[in-house]
């Protein structure tokens, strides 16, 4: 597979002269590996986030929550107090009328396979530079492809060369249970957990999640989406509470 990515990296960025645009867009209409190649390149440019940016104001927002939650609690409750009693009251009813509502339109077969196919979504988690290497365009393209297995090999060999490139350890994870090998899954998760918080922490403890709900180990999946409901920064927050409700309340 040919490498474009230099020539793709200075038509995106604007480095070309118009003489080099005209020669690089009539290669474009005769050269269907490059230009793949360039719609892989503008997809990843799409969902590119910047990391440090994107962790630094979510920990400005914690920092504010915590300090603004005592104050907040206070105003609530001086509030609460002064409501009538029958307000109250009304407002218990309803929500007991309501929870029982909910309780009868569970349906009561959500296994763990249904509630993985029901929840299992790859779309927006791919975040990955465009400068990369042949042997990573190949691995993506293959990814995107959805030739998983090829994919899974090519990353094993990226990883093999670069233990602590976090976005192929996470691909080769999503990678190895297209194909069904749960346990090298679960195995790649485990890893970007145990390291520092990065932007694929909180996909890897859903799909690590997933991964134990899709092989039965339901107790080890609840604790991991319990952990995540409680966490309402987390990306996976609401789906974590639907997916526990789910399965604590069926029969």
């Amino acid at each position: 597979m040919t490498n474009h990515s230099r020539q793709i990296d200075r038509y995106l960025s604007g480095e070309m002269n118009s003489e080099e645009v005209t020669s690089f867009e009539l290669e474009l209409k005769l050269n269907a590996q490059l230009s793949r190649e360039l719609s892989l390149s503008v997809e990843i440019d799409q969902m590119i986030v910047e990391d440090e940016d994107v962790l630094d104001f979510r920990k400005q927002l914690q920092a504010i929550h915590q300090k603004k939650a005592p104050s907040l609690n206070r105003t609530i409750k001086l509030r609460e107090i002064g409501r009538r009693s029958y307000h109250i009251a009304a407002g218990i009813a309803a929500l007991i009328m309501i929870s029982g509502l909910l309780y009868l339109l569970i349906p009561k077969d959500y296994s763990n396979e249904r509630l993985f196919s029901m929840y299992y979504s790859t779309e927006k988690v791919l975040n990955v530079s465009r400068s990369a290497d042949n042997q990573l365009v190949e691995a993506l393209f293959k990814y995107q492809q959805r030739e998983f297995a090829d994919a899974s090999r090519l990353f094993e060999a990226i990883l093999r060369e670069d233990e602590a490139n976090i976005v192929i350890r996470f691909y080769s994870g999503i990678a190895y249970i297209e194909t069904q090998n749960y346990s090298e899954a679960i195995a790649a998760f485990k890893k970007i957990l145990e390291g520092e918080e990065n932007l694929y922490t909180e996909h890897a403890g859903w799909f690590l999640g997933l991964t134990y709900l899709r092989i039965d180990e339901t107790d080890k999946a609840l604790e991991l989406f319990r952990g995540i409901m409680n966490d309402g920064d987390n990306y996976y927050s609401r789906q974590a509470e639907d997916i526990t409700f789910k399965l604590t309340k069926r029969n």
